[in-house]
């Protein structure tokens, strides 16, 4: 598998999660500033794995590849941003703030993964030998901890 099609895979999963968050903020009433921490710590940690993943890997690849030039920097700013506003979301005193910080987030995280969809991975699609986006897609593998297989590693499945 590329590591392409691992990504927009974890971006459809941040997408249900992004909708879930939104029904918990657009609700009648705001939950406990505790419950909006608990939130931010668990889109956090999927946050910062994802991140570490596309970093390491497409990122520093594409790097290379493309040698300096594209939107790489902008994606790196934007993770830093995220990283700024979850941190906010952690630290806030009150549940009005961390509700503010989350509904940021969550704006800047649809227009991240757009670009990554609609730019970056279309870019690493042009840029990257197969062979190396299916290198990166096997990291990806060992890192999540799972494993992909095609139809000629199962037998009968032809």
């Amino acid at each position: 598998m590329k590591i392409t099609d691992a990504l927009y895979g974890e971006h459809g999963l941040f997408y249900a999660h992004m909708e879930y968050l939104d029904r918990v903020l657009g609700g009648n009433e705001e939950p406990p500033l505790e419950v909006l921490q608990a939130l931010a710590g668990g889109l956090e940690n999927m946050v910062a794995s994802h991140a570490r993943i596309e970093e390491d890997g497409l990122f520093a690849a594409l790097d290379v590849s493309l040698g300096g030039m594209g939107p790489l920097g902008v994606m790196l700013g934007e993770h830093r941003e995220i990283d700024r506003l979850l941190a906010a979301a952690q630290a806030s005193g009150s549940a009005a703030a961390c509700a503010g910080h989350l509904r940021d987030l969550l704006t800047l995280l649809r227009q991240h993964f757009i670009k990554e969809e609609r730019v970056l991975f279309v870019l690493a699609q042009q840029h990257l030998d197969e062979g190396v986006l299916i290198a990166l897609g096997e990291t990806w593998a060992d890192t999540r901890h799972v494993t992909v297989r095609g139809p000629d590693d199962v037998p009968g499945c032809h």
